[in-house]
C-alpha cells in the first residue's frame, strides 16, 4: 500500500513538465560547473618546476 502511493508521487512528479524543466537546468549547470573545473585543473601554471635545481 505505501509502495503504491510512493510510486504514484514519483509518477506524478515525473509527468510535471515544470519539474523536468528545472531538473534539468540544474544537472545542465552542475555538468558545466564541472568542465570548467576539469579545465582550470589543466590550465593553472605548476608550483613546481625542475629550474630550482
Amino acid at each position: 500500500m505505501k509502495l503504491s502511493t510512493i510510486t504514484t508521487k514519483l509518477r506524478k512528479y515525473f509527468n510535471d513538465r515544470e519539474f523536468l524543466k528545472y531538473t534539468g537546468q540544474f544537472l545542465l549547470m552542475m555538468m558545466i560547473i564541472y568542465l570548467f573545473s576539469i579545465l582550470s585543473l589543466g590550465i593553472q601554471s605548476p608550483t613546481f618546476t625542475y629550474s630550482v635545481f
